[in-house]
């Protein structure tokens, strides 16, 4: 609205030659970027609070499930057979069944399950190795 009422301020200081009128446009104008700026800054702080509780809220849940998550990989590690071989793939850092549907036409390396959670592989969530479950068979 600020913005329209300069418009027509610089526009008839303009036509009328009129100086007077040409400093109220650029007064108003002006007038009317600081309100934009200050309602910009105002709305960033009321929003800050929200997104840091939000990035808190975020940061334990992944906490809480890093914790899940170990403790159920410990549960599968119990009854895996050590000499249990399975397939990493070149820049991945999952670990696959030899039949897993996701490696199928990729060439990966033959590790054993032990060799392959040394290294900081995690296993694959499709076929799921290394839970005792049969080779053949998919848990799941």
């Amino acid at each position: 609205m600020l913005a329209i009422a300069a418009a027509a301020l610089l526009a008839a200081g303009v036509l009328l030659s009129e100086m007077t009128l040409t400093y109220i446009a650029l007064g108003v104008a002006i007038l009317g970027l600081v309100i934009v700026i200050a309602r910009l800054i105002r709305h960033r702080r009321l929003r800050r609070p929200v997104a840091e509780a939000f990035v808190e809220e975020a940061s334990e849940e992944s906490e809480e499930s890093r914790q899940e998550s170990s403790v159920s990989d410990a549960a599968d590690e119990e009854p895996a057979d050590e000499t249990e071989t399975v397939v990493v793939l070149a820049g991945r850092r999952r670990f696959h069944r030899k039949d897993c549907e996701l490696t199928s036409g990729r060439s990966g390396e033959e590790v054993t399950l032990v060799e392959a959670r040394e290294e900081g592989f995690t296993p694959c969530s499709t076929c799921k190795p290394g839970s005792g479950v049969l080779q053949g068979q998919h848990a799941g």
